[in-house]
């Protein structure tokens, strides 16, 4: 599963990387997921606000146990993968 949400969390063009990935299971049927997320340099805030509706869309989609998505905006440490 976070393997899939990294891809998911990756695949738009305006993600520069996937840093972190974390969820906590509230139940069988109930996920809450973080996550940060390093965008392109010349993203707008518009852009951010669109490509986290359509990660938060897409992850639901393929897990539909994750109820919760909370997205940071967060540059990459240095060494980090």
């Amino acid at each position: 599963m976070i393997a899939g949400i990294r891809g998911i969390a990756g695949s738009p063009p305006e993600v520069e990387h996937v840093n972190e990935v974390l969820t906590m299971h509230m139940g069988p049927d109930f996920i809450l997921l973080n996550l940060s997320v390093e965008f392109i340099g010349e993203i707008t805030a518009t852009g951010i606000e669109q490509t986290v509706r359509r990660i938060e869309r897409d992850v639901k989609k393929a897990y539909p146990e994750v109820r919760r998505v909370f997205i940071e905006a967060e540059e990459r440490e240095p060494g980090q993968e």
